[in-house]
C-alpha cells in the first residue's frame, strides 16, 4: 500500500466532506491507498459522514476513540497505518485532486523519507490568506539531509500536513506527537527533521489550509501560550546548540514569541504577558529576529534596541488602556 492519509477528527462536520472527497479524488487506485479517520470523541455528527462515505469506499478505515486531542488522533492513526508513507491531513481542511500519483513518483524515484508540499490559506469564503511571514526560503529541486534542508529551504512554518514521511522512518526513529500539547507539530518537527538522510521540496500547492477563525492556532489562551513558550525555549536552545542552524532557530523561536506577544495584546492579558516577560529574563533572550507582518518587526526592533523591560512597559500600558 502506498499512502495512509490520516485523518484526525474532532467537530469538524461542518468541512468533513470536503476533506474526505478530496481525498478520494484521487489518481491512484483505492486498492493502493488508505484513508483512516480518527473520530476522536467528536460529539458532532462527523462519525455519520464518515460513515456514509465508508459504505462505498473500501479505502476508509473509521476508528473511534474517546478524545485524547490532535496528537492523540495522529498517533492513533499513525500505529493504525499501513502505507509506505505517512500524510497527516487536517480534516477541516482538503488536498488537491489527482496528486498522490506524482507524490508518490517523487518519493520513489529519490529514495526520500519525507517530502515537503506547498499549500495555500484560505478563508472561509474561499479567499486566499497571505502567510504571515515567507513560507519558503528558497525553492530548490536538490535533495538534502534535514539540517541542510532546515538551513536553505525551510521557513518557519513546520505544520506537520506539509511534510508526507515514509512510515518506516517514522517508526524507526519512535516518533509521535507530544500529547496534551498545543502547536504540536513544531515540537515534532523539531524532533524529526535532525534526523532525516533524505528530504527535498514538492514545488507544487497540493494542499488548502482552512484558516478558521476559532480554529486551535487563532484562539490563545494561558494554557497555548504556555506552550508556545515552550516551543520557543526549545528553539532558543538548539539555536545556542547548531551554529549552522542558529539563523533557522532564531527564526522560529523569535516567530513563538511574537505570536504569544500578540495573544496577550489581543486577549488583554497582564498574567500571561508576565510570564513572558519572566521567561525571557529567566533565558537571558535578548534578541528577537525581525520577522512577521511590518508591527511585529517593529516590536522586534524596538525589544533589540531599547531592552525586554521596555517593551513590556509599553505593552502593559496598551493593555491597561485599550
Amino acid at each position: 500500500m502506498k499512502f495512509s492519509l490520516i485523518l484526525p477528527v474532532y467537530n469538524v462536520e461542518k468541512y468533513l466532506e470536503k476533506c474526505i472527497k478530496s481525498c478520494l479524488k484521487q489518481d491512484i487506485s483505492q486498492n493502493e491507498y488508505e484513508i483512516i479517520i480518527v473520530i476522536d470523541g467528536s460529539p458532532d455528527n462527523s462519525i455519520s459522514i464518515a460513515r456514509n462515505f465508508a459504505k462505498d469506499n473500501p479505502c476508509i478505515k473509521i476508528i473511534e476513540q474517546e478524545n485524547q486531542g490532535l496528537s492523540g488522533a495522529r498517533n492513533t492513526g499513525l500505529k493504525n497505518a499501513q502505507g509506505e508513507y505517512i500524510w497527516f491531513i487536517d480534516s477541516d481542511d482538503y488536498i488537491e485532486p489527482c496528486i498522490l500519483s506524482n507524490i508518490y513518483k517523487q518519493l520513489k524515484q529519490n529514495d526520500l523519507d519525507c517530502l515537503w508540499i506547498q499549500w495555500s490559506n484560505i478563508s472561509e469564503n474561499g479567499e486566499i490568506i497571505p502567510n504571515y511571514d515567507q513560507t519558503i526560503n528558497q525553492i530548490s529541486n536538490k535533495i538534502f539531509d534535514g539540517k541542510g534542508f532546515m538551513k536553505n529551504v525551510l521557513g518557519i512554518y513546520l505544520y506537520a500536513w506539509s511534510f508526507i514521511y515514509k512510515r518506516n522512518f517514522l517508526e524507526d526513529k519512535e516518533l509521535t506527537f507530544t500529547t496534551k500539547m498545543f502547536y504540536e507539530d513544531s515540537d515534532f518537527a523539531f524532533r524529526s527533521l535532525p534526523n532525516i538522510k533524505r528530504i527535498q521540496l514538492y514545488n507544487q500547492n497540493c494542499y488548502y489550509y482552512l484558516n478558521r477563525t476559532n480554529s486551535i492556532v487563532n484562539t490563545l489562551n494561558s494554557q497555548k501560550i504556555k506552550d508556545i513558550c515552550h516551543n520557543a525555549l526549545t528553539a532558543f536552545s538548539l539555536s545556542k546548540e547548531s551554529k549552522d542552524l542558529e539563523i533557522f532557530y532564531q527564526r522560529c523561536y523569535s516567530s513563538f514569541i511574537l505570536l504569544a506577544l500578540r495573544g496577550c495584546i489581543l486577549g488583554k492579558s497582564l498574567i500571561d504577558l508576565s510570564y513572558i516577560q519572566a521567561i525571557l529574563i529567566k533565558y537571558n533572550i535578548t534578541y528577537l529576529y525581525p520577522i512577521g507582518s511590518r508591527t511585529m518587526k517593529i516590536l522586534s526592533y524596538v525589544f533589540n534596541k531599547l531592552g525586554c523591560n521596555f517593551i513590556f512597559k509599553i505593552i502593559s500600558w496598551y493593555i491597561k488602556v485599550a
